[in-house]
């Protein structure tokens, strides 16, 4: 098996509301991309953590993991304390492979999830 796992992360919250909105997230991209190996994982607050996360790929015979933030921009979680945990992460996992992609960042399709926010309110 060479499959690959993806770990969505958020920042995390204290909100119930904000971690079930992003557990809808995580489950829908799971069903999208037919795939059991679809993780959400909170960098604080909330759990499970991208420890926890990795600790039970680890498990099984997943040996590449991509990290995609459920970000927008590239602030400081995404260009300091994600890759910073993931360095940690590493010695402790020598046979994983990870990767990160970027943030949700500047796709045009956030401008039309715009426009149609807009457009409700009209």
């Amino acid at each position: 098996m060479n499959a690959q796992a993806i770990i969505i992360i958020d920042h995390g919250s204290k909100s119930v509301t904000a971690t079930e909105e992003f557990n809808f997230i995580v489950n829908t991209v799971k069903k999208k991309y037919n795939s059991p190996h679809v993780y959400g994982a909170h960098m604080e607050i909330s759990t499970p953590s991208l420890g926890d996360i990795v600790r039970q790929i680890s498990n099984t015979q997943i040996k590449k993991i991509l990290i995609i933030p459920y970000f927008l921009f590239n602030g400081r979680h995404i260009l300091k304390d994600i890759p910073q945990m993931i360095e940690e992460l590493k010695p402790q996992y020598p046979s994983l492979h990870f990767n990160m992609a970027a943030p949700i960042g500047k796709e045009e399709q956030m401008a039309d999830i715009l426009l149609k926010r807009i457009a409700n309110i009209e």
